[in-house]
């Protein structure tokens, strides 16, 4: 077994249960379950990072900034995003939004 964290290409990982503890006799032991490979492939990483700081809209002021941020994406591979939410957290209202 390997720690994940430090896990490599080719190291072979699986749950096993050796021996139980029983008032009865457990036949069948070793038990082992689904073995998986690590592979070598490397993922992408997208950066959020600050755009700067958008402008202080005033109640009913329409077309403003409310958020600014740059999206990063490594060369690792190609990628793309399809869609950003955004979440009230606040106790404003949203009806017509």
């Amino acid at each position: 077994m390997v720690d994940t964290s430090t896990g490599t290409a080719g190291n072979i990982n699986f749950f096993e249960l050796a021996s139980v503890n029983s008032d009865v006799d457990v036949n069948g032991l070793p038990i082992t379950g689904t073995v998986y490979t690590w592979s070598a492939s490397t993922a992408g990483v997208i950066t959020i990072a600050s755009g700067g700081t958008p402008s202080a809209p005033s109640l009913g002021e329409q077309n403003v900034s409310l958020a600014q941020f740059k999206l990063s994406a490594s060369s690792a591979e190609d990628m793309e995003v399809k869609r950003i939410a955004f979440t009230n957290s606040g106790s404003a209202n949203l009806d017509g939004v």
